[in-house]
């Protein structure tokens, strides 16, 4: 008897183990600002860059006053809007909202009450699709160099 609860624990402790760890790849802090670093002839290369971006990736936009796009990512149930502006050398990306992204508190807060419980967390796919607009980004303007 004694043989099966030290297995049985072994197997809650893994399990546990293997819950938070999976809980954790699921958020990221989140960066409010997001500045990219870029190289461009000139401003009118970026913008349009900016828009084959979006359009390629689906993302619905809107010019704003000056160097400015408010942008709005729909993918299934999940929403993002971020405010984008830019210069010939930089691209910075500000967080606005999300709907169904898991923002908030520190989620860890339960688990470590020593965690830092004024990060805001978000649903890694936030970082990868902004990752991945910029990355197209980046490609449109390459092309536009040559």
């Amino acid at each position: 008897m004694i043989f099966k609860k030290q297995y049985l624990y072994l197997i809650l402790v893994i399990f546990s183990m293997l819950s938070f760890i999976s809980c954790q790849a699921l958020y990221v802090p989140l960066k409010k600002e997001m500045p990219f670093n870029i190289n461009s002839n000139s401003k009118a290369d970026v913008e349009e860059a900016i828009r084959k971006s979006f359009i390629a990736r689906g993302w619905a936009f809107k010019k704003k006053k000056g160097e400015n796009f408010a942008a709005i990512l729909n993918v299934r149930k999940h929403e993002i809007k971020v405010n984008i502006s830019y210069t010939e050398d930089n691209i910075i990306f500000k967080y606005v909202s999300s709907k169904n992204m898991n923002f908030g508190i520190n989620p860890f807060a339960e688990i470590n009450p020593t965690a830092n419980t004024k990060t805001k967390y978000i649903h890694k796919n936030y970082q990868m699709w902004v990752d991945s607009l910029f990355a197209s980004i980046n490609s449109n303007l390459s092309l536009s160099a040559n």
